[in-house]
């Protein structure tokens, strides 16, 4: 995730990764100890620690398919006023 996170961001394209990193590791993390966490079946230390890799999972699954599937190359290569070829 962090890799993914980098490299966008260093190509210029911060909105997006900051976006998907809030999202993916602030907001699902909420959701996982507000609705999870209170009911008795996982009321337990070990279902909240397991909030962290779950949400890393999900938010590296979004930036994979941001990185492979979101146009940051061409943005970043329209930035930089280099053609838009692949060559």
């Amino acid at each position: 995730m962090e890799i993914y996170a980098g490299a966008l961001r260093g190509c210029g394209d911060s909105l997006i990764p900051t976006l998907l990193t809030l999202f993916g590791i602030c907001v699902l993390r909420l959701i996982w100890l507000l609705y999870f966490i209170p009911k008795p079946q996982f009321h337990t230390l070990e279902n909240t620690v397991l909030s962290y890799p779950i949400t890393w999972a999900i938010t590296s699954l979004f930036f994979i398919a941001y990185y492979f599937f979101g146009g940051w190359m061409k943005r970043c290569r329209q930035k930089a006023g280099h053609p838009l070829s692949d060559s």
